[in-house]
């Protein structure tokens, strides 16, 4: 229920949680402005795969 009521929140507490080490910080969890179905994640995050 949470997921779906606060999903910024629950995304980000999710990312936390396993301890995502982003080369770059993400600057927004959900970006919903294209519509739900083409929401883009963790936008501005990188990740380096090799780290």
């Amino acid at each position: 229920k949470y997921s779906r009521e606060e999903p910024n929140a629950f995304w980000h507490e999710l990312a936390q949680e396993l301890k995502i080490d982003w080369s770059t910080p993400y600057t927004q969890v959900m970006d919903t402005s294209r519509g739900i179905e083409w929401t883009r994640w963790f936008t501005g995050g990188q990740l380096n795969i090799t780290h």
